[in-house]
């Protein structure tokens, strides 16, 4: 057992440091596995998790019901009514319409059910998988006829509906909204100028004949079906470029192997040695640290977050408006390799800033400014935020989901302590930031997170298959202890950021071009804001997910605009003239 434990891990450390090439369709990576699980037409999160075994690309299953993972289970077990675990990823197309039987064909052509069976999978016991034959399941797939006319605010409305209303886990574990026929720019998700936004309302936006229209196709799965790498090999498979960028792969794992070759063993042995003993001995320490920093605050009832959030109850006084989120993105916030050379001028021979260490820099800028912000809307509530809680999900495999392997969830995370408001400059921001994330990546924090999440979503605290998954007694609004124990586990964390490296290129969809990828992480328990930061095609693109009490609706963009204006800091300090996107 311990050999087939090492192993395992061994296996995970070797692809860990892997460039995630295909993760540009992938940002649905949620950094927590979080939210709420429904069957039929009732809605409710379940006190069940599933465990399953992953098969291999092509296996094809022996019998019709396979267990779910355990950290599958978990998803199931640490959401709740209000934070349902449904990620989100809109794709964006210019060329022809792309309509709602094209990607039904495009699914049949690519065979995606055989390859991937969870394609095909429903649950209705929240423990197991029922495979339906490809000839008995529907694709859960539907066309809207009416292209959004207002900018920007018709698609987040959809994208939040998408986020927050149930999965029918009994018929479907994921589904596919197309729309079509717009001007190319006409949703706010292709950049455009602020002139021709003010007048699509005016053209006309069905053009369903047209050789050249804008196309949105949006995309939701829970997460007990895969984590977000593995929900991109969808995607990976459906492109055009799908060998191509496969052969990439194929030979950055080749690469990756002989470099591991040139160590010796006994090289590899004091590395293994050092990384899980001191790294484990360090990990349990600061979690220790953060659980005694975070009892602190709760003692004397300085989380700001809480103090917002209550205010935010007392004022609105309404369920209804708990329920909703500000959204937002900004689709151009600058080239990659601009960011590279702002990150290389910070870096010094020991020491490499990575593109995550900047914009996990530039966010907790933005997050002391929105702090600073509700202080001076609301001078009695003596907001303070010296450091803040940052959770960040890390893929066991790096990122990439390795030839010959279909969906599983192999997604941990860790949880750093960076600067809040009592900063002095950017600089200073960004290296504190670099030097605790990068003690935090030489540890296997992620790694043991993703073995708890494991062990809860095997054991399930009374949960797993016994009791009935439609008694009201065993949802997770009522028994709270998993959305309770993964509270604590980020120490009531102020922000989760993920991460997600998509193809350097341009990638097409059955000849359509794909001009951007928007992905939006559910919140977990606790946590009020979530961003994405996301690569593509030399792009770089920021979403926000978050709690109205915290990021109010009109203040979504602002946000972002913080976000940028910091990494602008940074890149003029660092004397890299800004490009065009």
């Amino acid at each position: 057992m311990a050999s087939l434990f090492l192993s395992s891990l061994r296996q995970g450390a070797q692809y860990a440091a892997l460039p995630s090439l295909v993760s540009g369709c992938l940002v649905l990576t949620s950094a927590h596995n979080n939210a709420a699980s429904h069957y039929g037409n009732q809605s409710f999160p379940t006190k069940c998790e599933s465990s399953f075994t992953d098969t291999k690309q092509n296996e094809k299953p022996s019998t019709l019901r396979r267990r779910m993972t355990p950290v599958g289970r978990f998803s199931l077990l640490s959401e709740t009514r209000s934070n349902p675990s449904i990620p989100v990823l809109v794709m964006a197309l210019s060329g022809k319409p792309l309509r709602a039987h094209d990607f039904s064909r495009l699914y049949h052509q690519r065979q995606m059910g055989e390859k991937h069976y969870r394609f095909r999978s429903v649950t209705h016991d929240a423990t197991h998988f029922s495979l339906l034959p490809s000839q008995n399941f529907q694709i859960p797939v539907k066309e809207s006829v009416v292209y959004p006319l207002v900018y920007r605010q018709e698609l987040k409305s959809w994208i939040s509906d998408l986020l927050l209303e149930p999965l029918d886990l009994s018929k479907s574990l994921w589904q596919v909204k197309t729309v079509t026929g717009g001007n190319i720019g006409q949703s706010g998700a292709i950049p455009t100028t602020t002139e021709e936004s003010t007048t699509f309302q005016l053209e006309k936006h069905n053009q369903l004949l047209d050789d050249n229209v804008e196309s949105l196709l949006l995309f939701r799965a829970h997460h007990c079906m895969a984590d977000g790498v593995s929900l991109g090999a969808l995607f990976v498979d459906l492109m055009d470029e799908r060998e191509e960028m496969q052969e990439m792969l194929a030979g950055k794992i080749g690469d990756f192997k002989k470099k591991r070759k040139k160590k010796s063993w006994l090289q590899k042995l004091l590395v293994m040695m050092y990384y899980w003993g001191w790294g484990s001995i360090k990990t349990f320490a600061y979690q220790l640290y953060l659980y005694c920093a975070n009892l602190k605050i709760t003692l004397f009832r300085s989380n700001p977050w809480k103090k917002l959030q209550r205010a935010y109850e007392a004022k609105s006084k309404s369920e209804e408006d708990g329920s909703k989120r500000t959204l937002s993105w900004v689709s151009s916030a600058c080239p990659v390799d601009e960011v590279k050379q702002v990150a290389e001028y910070f870096s010094t021979k020991r020491q490499k800033v990575t593109i995550n260490d900047i914009f996990c820099s530039c966010i907790s800028a933005a997050i002391a400014k929105l702090i600073q912000y509700h202080q001076a809307q609301n001078p009695e509530l003596a907001l303070e935020l010296p450091y803040m809680n940052l959770v960040m999900p890390v893929h066991m495999f790096g990122g990439v989901l390795l030839p010959g392997h279909s969906m599983g969830n192999k997604i941990g995370a860790m949880v750093s302590r960076i600067p809040g408001t009592d900063v002095k400059s950017s600089e200073e921001r960004l290296m504190q930031v670099h030097n605790t994330l990068y003690t935090r990546k030489m540890t296997p924090a992620a790694v043991w997170s993703y073995l708890m999440a494991k062990v809860v979503g095997t054991v399930g605290f009374g949960g797993g298959s016994s009791g009935p998954i439609d008694d009201d007694e065993n949802c997770s609004e009522d028994n709270t202890f998993i959305p309770w124990l993964f509270e604590k586990s980020h120490a009531n964390a102020s922000v989760v950021v993920t991460n997600v490296r998509g193809p350097e290129t341009m990638v097409h969809l059955d000849g359509r071009r794909i001009e951007r990828f928007l992905g939006f992480l559910p919140l977990p328990p606790g946590i009020p804001v979530g961003m994405v930061v996301q690569s593509y095609a030399n792009n770089l693109t920021l979403t926000i997910m978050a709690e109205p009490w915290a990021v109010p609706d009109s203040m979504g963009d602002l946000f972002l605009s913080w976000v940028v204006e910091e990494y602008d800091s940074l890149r003029k300090q660092a004397n890299v003239h800004q490009k065009k996107q």
